[in-house]
């Protein structure tokens, strides 16, 4: 008896495992296929997950696989009765059920998330048939040539994985401290409860609050004169994502390298974190918001939230259970989750327990966007009963979509009222957006207040990235403190990577070195550069959604730089090699002249930065070669490019930068406003021609001269005046 079970416990493995390897190595090949976390794996990496993920899931698997043994052996007893061949039937019925749906959605624009109603039941009553009949069909005597063959040949095969496996296990071990924070705190009923309220794509000057003339925010702005109000607040990124990421870990998009989808959390980024520290303060933690694009845990962020968007107690069967097995490998691990999400969340939905949320469609097509006040809807439900259902203290991130554009669908129109959205980001239609999320604001706050809670909670009215979205318009910061502790206007600029820090600070607990933002609490006089940054061009992908094409090293996602400084703001475009500047518009409190850093110092310190976050910066050489332009109060020649620091041209007076052309002449490749305009060349009408006198001339002082020779292509001919 003990010969044949060690056989077939020997033979019952394998096969689990090579389920395993063809569960793994299907998914694989769907997503390297496409735009994808693998996009930037290295060649040993992505090699890794076919051979070491199936190791892990085995491995993980393996206490319930010798459960069904036992009950086999010791229980059913009966040889055409094999319990333990479920386990496979389930991932082989996985396999074939992804194939299918990936086929009808490429090639007839449907999968089962495609049909809400009766239809999803079908799907479910096909997947398990799909399963009884593998079980069946592996269960079913093996007495023929071929199968005593397999009987030899597959463990063998097995063996062989197990070895390339174990060896990628041993030899590639990321960093070990990326796993949960150390530190343990003991639970504080007495905690403020902290609320954050953020609607997507909220320009601060569109509300009433900030002094917009149309009343867009009444009750948000009953709340101003006690609050803690930051009048120039900026997102860190133009993304959900990322501006999301950053404000829950303090971090800047490109320490943590989540700049747009495929981007995730990985290694120790993933554990380091604001609520994980409050979680182990004794908060009950919930995040409300938009899948993939702003969800937490499809972003990697570990040991964060009890429940992030209506799944609870978060982490997935596999890697929640056996952590410590899956911590020293994060790509792997990030790469299980987006395939796991793949199959549970279809599985959840033909069961008809939680619908698939067509996000993707959610965030880009207007005809989508007119259930997004009902969605808000129910995430503010989700808020209550979370609140309702959870001890106190509480930490919530609820991030509401009926601001975001294109379009927009208000629920009680005034300025839009009897007009017809026949464009996207009408004004109108905009404001009276705005209006419905301060009505929200309004029902959480009665809400609050009805329950007793509102006395308690540190609410902070945020937003994500401004309109359309661009980070150089500021965005809303109120924070509500308790018994109004803190209040007042905050001039000068202030960054989502603040708020992180501030609730620390708030809290009385000691802020990680990791943080990067500052204390909005204990703000230092002289202004500082905050950076910002948007990702390289991104297209839709079926089944993936929008995502960054073809995320290519050393910058992957990466493309655009943002620095602000005071009233201007830098824009650096990595692929179009493009560095600009311009001021930020209705900035309240501009900075002198003297406050103002010039452009090689805002290069210099982006290219230190990205250096810093270990990119290769080698690409970027113009940029030190232009910024060094642009620091120069006299025009300069170089070779074949002519900066010029401040002419007045067409009413109006420009830094610019002219390249040569093929024909030895110079046109403009780039217009900004000049830094120093000590010295201005006025353009002569009659001579149709600037005198640019001690100029730089490749290293030498001489005059030039720059006459226009046409005006449409603008085109000029450079000549050396003795």
């Amino acid at each position: 008896m003990r010969i044949i079970t060690t056989s077939r416990i020997i033979q019952g493995s394998s096969k689990v495992y090579t389920a395993c390897f063809i569960y793994i190595f299907m998914e694989w090949l769907f997503f390297i296929t496409k735009p994808s976390i693998l996009s930037y794996y290295t060649l040993p990496e992505k090699i890794s997950i076919v051979f070491l993920l199936p190791l892990l899931i085995f491995i993980s698997l393996l206490p319930v696989v010798l459960f069904l043994f036992a009950v086999d052996e010791w229980l059913i007893k009966k040889d055409r009765i094999r319990l333990v061949m479920i386990v496979p039937a389930l991932i082989y019925a996985g396999v074939i059920f992804l194939l299918i749906e990936n086929f009808s959605n490429t090639m007839f624009g449907f999968y089962s998330g495609s049909f809400l109603g009766p239809v999803r039941y079908v799907y479910l009553a096909a997947f398990c048939g799909l399963i009884v009949y593998l079980f069946l069909l592996s269960t079913r005597d093996q007495n023929t040539k071929t199968s005593k063959l397999q009987w030899t040949a597959v463990p063998i095969m097995v063996a062989a994985c197990l070895v390339v496996g174990t060896l990628y296990a041993i030899t590639g071990r990321g960093d070990i401290s990326a796993g949960p924070l150390d530190a343990e705190f003991t639970s504080d009923s007495g905690l403020p409860n902290i609320l954050i309220l953020s609607s997507d794509g909220i320009n601060r000057r569109n509300m009433s609050a900030y002094g917009y003339e149309r009343e867009t925010t009444p009750f948000i702005k009953t709340l101003m004169e006690d609050s803690l109000v930051s009048a120039n607040h900026f997102a860190n990124s133009s993304h959900t994502a990322s501006s999301v990421i950053s404000m829950l870990t303090g971090k800047l998009p490109v320490t943590t390298g989540v700049i747009y989808p495929p981007d995730g959390l990985a290694g120790v980024d993933a554990y380091e974190h604001l609520p994980g520290i409050l979680q182990k303060r004794g908060y009950r933690n919930a995040d409300i918001s938009v899948r993939y694009y702003a969800d937490t845990l499809d972003l990697n962020m570990l040991d964060a939230f009890h429940v992030a968007n209506d799944r609870r107690d978060i982490g997935n069967p596999i890697t929640g259970l056996y952590s410590p097995l899956f911590s020293p490998y994060p790509e792997q691990e990030i790469f299980l989750k987006q395939s796991l999400d793949r199959i549970n969340s279809r599985l959840l939905h033909i069961a008809g327990i939680r619908d698939i949320e067509d996000v993707f469609g959610l965030v880009t097509s207007a005809d989508n966007l007119a259930n997004s006040v009902a969605i808000d809807g129910s995430r503010i439900e989700q808020l209550f009963d979370f609140i309702n259902n959870n001890s106190e203290p509480f930490f919530v991130h609820l991030h509401l979509m009926g601001t975001h554009g294109p379009r927009f669908r208000p629920t009680n129109p005034i300025y839009s009222l009897g007009q017809e959205q026949i464009r996207n980001h009408m004004q109108d239609f905009y404001d009276d957006s705005i209006r419905d999320f301060d009505r929200n604001v309004t029902e959480i706050y009665d809400f609050l207040e009805d329950r007793g809670t509102l006395e308690n909670t540190l609410v902070i009215i945020n937003s994500d990235h401004s309109r359309n979205p661009n980070v150089g318009l500021p965005v809303p910061l109120i924070m509500d403190f308790p018994g109004n502790q803190h209040s007042g206007v905050i001039e000068e600029n202030t960054q989502r990577l603040d708020l992180a820090p501030t609730i620390l600070d708030y809290l009385d607990i000691d802020i990680p070195e990791w943080m990067e933002g500052r204390s909005l609490l204990s703000l230092e006089e002289d202004p500082r550069l905050i950076f910002a940054y948007s990702s390289a061009t991104t297209e839709y992908v079926a089944d993936l959604g929008w995502t960054v094409l073809d995320p290519i090293p050393p910058f992957n996602t990466l493309n655009k730089v943002f620095v602000l400084n005071c009233q201007r703001i830098y824009e650096l475009i990595i692929n179009e090699q493009s560095f600009k500047n311009r001021l930020i518009p209705r900035h309240s409190v501009p900075c002198s002249q003297d406050k103002l850093l010039p452009a090689y110092e805002i290069a210099k310190a982006i290219l230190n930065q990205l250096n810093e976050q270990d990119y290769d910066i080698s690409s970027l050489g113009w940029l030190t070669e232009l910024a060094e332009f642009f620091s120069k109060s006299r025009a300069s020649l170089r070779g074949d490019t002519l900066y010029l620091p401040a002419v007045e041209y067409q009413d109006g007076i420009y830094a610019a930068v002219l390249i040569n052309d093929d024909s030895g002449n110079f046109v403009i490749d780039d217009l900004q406003v000049p830094l120093n305009i000590d010295e201005v060349s006025i353009f002569n009408q009659e001579t149709a021609s600037f005198i640019l006198t001690q100029a730089d001339v490749n290293g030498e002082i001489g005059n030039l001269r720059l006459t226009l020779i046409s005006a449409n292509p603008t085109v000029f001919k450079l000549t050396i005046e003795e």
